[in-house]
């Protein structure tokens, strides 16, 4: 089993924009630790980067800081493009793929492309959509594409009836919500659970004892 790591270099426009206030790329310093831990575990793990927040400077952390991690394609500019106050009205109808045409969804994986090309150690089989949230134009792209594995949430897959969605025979690998799918100090107590787990490190900061949790939840996947 691998772990998924969400939101490189963040996913909440507002935290960002808070943390920005102090230090400038603020997830080098926070995010450092916890894949220093994963890292020294062994434990393999994907990173959801969305290319469009990124620049070199995020390339050569990447590069530096990936060991046993792969970086996998986290939608474009998680929706950051939106009215960030309204973002969730848009996952019903796609999250931020509802936004574009079909040509506009494979123009932007081509350029998604071309800057992971940069990076070193890449998953491009699979695919994480921000906020868990697609639709059919995003589908047909990465069917056209050879994506094999598209993830989500027990949450919106069943809120949003994502399966009824053709997935052209992309596994929809589906993380169960509350279980496999929260906070790092409520993910530990799930390790054993056969679904994905999936982590979203910009809120696990916050959490008391996050680093000790994640060397646990770590030592715990090493060792099933």
């Amino acid at each position: 089993m691998y772990l998924r790591l969400d939101d490189f270099p963040n996913g909440d426009l507002a935290i960002h924009n808070e943390w920005c206030k102090y230090i400038r790329k603020p997830h080098f310093k926070l995010l450092k630790p916890i894949l220093e831990i994963i890292n020294e575990s062994k434990v393999e793990y994907i990173l959801g980067v969305s290319p469009e927040l990124c620049d070199l400077d995020d390339v050569k952390f990447l590069n530096d800081n990936l060991i046993s991690g792969k970086a996998v394609i986290h939608g474009f500019n998680h929706g950051w493009n939106y009215e960030w106050s309204k973002i969730t009205d848009i996952w019903p109808k796609g999250g931020e793929f509802s936004l574009l045409s079909k040509q506009e969804i494979s123009d932007k994986y081509k350029r998604a492309l071309d800057f992971f090309s940069l990076i070193e150690r890449v998953n491009l089989e699979e695919f994480i959509p921000p906020f868990n949230c697609y639709n059919q134009d995003l589908l047909d792209v990465l069917s056209e594409n050879k994506v094999k594995v598209i993830h989500g949430c027990s949450k919106e897959h069943e809120n949003y009836n994502l399966a009824a969605l053709n997935h052209h025979g992309i596994e929809q690998r589906i993380s169960e919500w509350q279980k496999t799918y929260c906070d790092i100090d409520k993910v530990v107590n799930y390790a054993s659970y056969p679904s994905q787990i999936t982590l979203h490190w910009i809120y696990d900061v916050n959490r008391r004892d996050y680093l000790s949790h994640y060397g646990t939840l770590c030592s715990l996947i090493y060792n099933k």
